[in-house]
Order: C-alpha cells, then structure tokens, then sequence
C-alpha cells in the first residue's frame, strides 16, 4: 500500500494547522486534500473518495461531531476512517468522538511520528478491510455461478435419470411382448401335448 493509494482528506478551519499537517504528512501520502469547514468537507467527499479524514472537532456553524455523523450517515462514505483532531482532552469529549464514529484522536499540538503511525494504522486497516470486502464479493459471486451449474447439472441428471426410467419401462414391455406370444404358444403346446 504505498504513497500514491492512499488520499487524506484534513478538514480544519486554522489554515496554519492545515498547512502542517500537510508538511507532516506529504512525504508519506500522495493524494492529501483540504477543506476549512464541515460543509466544504461533506461537499469534497460527494465528489471524491478518501481513505483517512482528518477531522478537526472545534469550528465554527458545524463542528466535527456533527460532520462525522454526517459522513457516517451516506453510504459511500460511512466506512472511511476518521481522527480527530482536538486540543481538548476531556475525556468526555474524546469519548463522544468515538460515540459518533471516530476511529481515533490526535491531540494537538500533535507529535508529527505519532500522527504518521495512526494515519497509516488506519489507512491500512480500512484498505485491508476494503478488500477483504471485494474479495468476499468476488468468492460470493463465483459461488453463485458454480451453484448455478450444479443446479442446472442436477436437473439434467434428473432429465437423464427419468429417460432412462423411461427406455428400461419400454425395453421391458418391448421384451415382455414376444415372450408372451412364446409363452402362449408353449402353454398352447403342453396343453395338447398332455
């Protein structure tokens, strides 16, 4: 999974902060994209797909909170990976991060090597769970075919099994039918022969 698989969306509202993420985290992430607000967040992610946000908790008109029960309420984005990003670290806060659908948190400021390691650690589990997903779909799709050719081979051994039901009924009634003449004949004969 190298730099150029891997897309960061950073959603702050300090441009400084932004910028230093992005310092931090370029030489280890190709694809990195910015929004300062949660709705140009929610507007970036209708139009691009992301394997990590980083997600700031305190901005102004929606916070965090309400961003991240957003991106988890849509489908296509309901599964990424989200960090917050806070300087508050009541544990209550940090506790309804979680509650709301974030995988993990970052304090800031942040140590630059442990916001590279929980980036990657969570990129790599959403990717790895990625496509465990697409493999289990291509397994579920290959057993739908096989069980398919099995259904349609069951019923032409069923189709074969009644034909040969069916010609050993006509062979026997086709043997039975001169045998009987021969029979009759013979009882005809021990008949006037006694």
């Amino acid at each position: 999974m190298e730099n150029q698989e891997k897309s960061v969306l950073i959603v702050d509202d300090t441009p400084q902060v932004i910028r230093l993420l992005g310092d931090t985290l370029q030489p280890h992430i190709k694809n990195i994209s910015y929004a300062v607000n949660g709705e140009k967040a929610l507007q970036l992610l209708s139009e691009k797909t992301f394997d990590l946000i980083l997600l700031d908790i305190l901005m102004p008109d929606m916070d965090g909170y309400e961003v991240c029960k957003r991106i988890r309420e849509q489908e296509k984005t309901q599964d990424i990976p989200i960090i917050f990003l806070t300087a508050n670290t009541d544990q209550a806060d940090i506790i309804k991060g979680f509650k709301v659908g974030a995988q993990d948190y970052v304090t800031k400021p942040f140590n630059p090597e442990e916001l590279i390691s929980r980036v990657n650690t969570q990129i790599d589990l959403y990717l790895s769970k990625k496509s465990l997903a697409q493999m289990n779909d291509i397994l579920e799709e290959k057993v739908a075919i096989r069980t398919k050719e099995l259904q349609e081979a069951n019923e032409k051994l069923n189709h074969l099994d009644k034909a040969k039901g069916d010609f050993l009924t006509i062979i026997s009634h086709e043997l039975r039918t001169p045998l009987n003449g021969i029979f009759g004949f013979s009882d005809l004969l021990s008949m006037h022969l006694d």
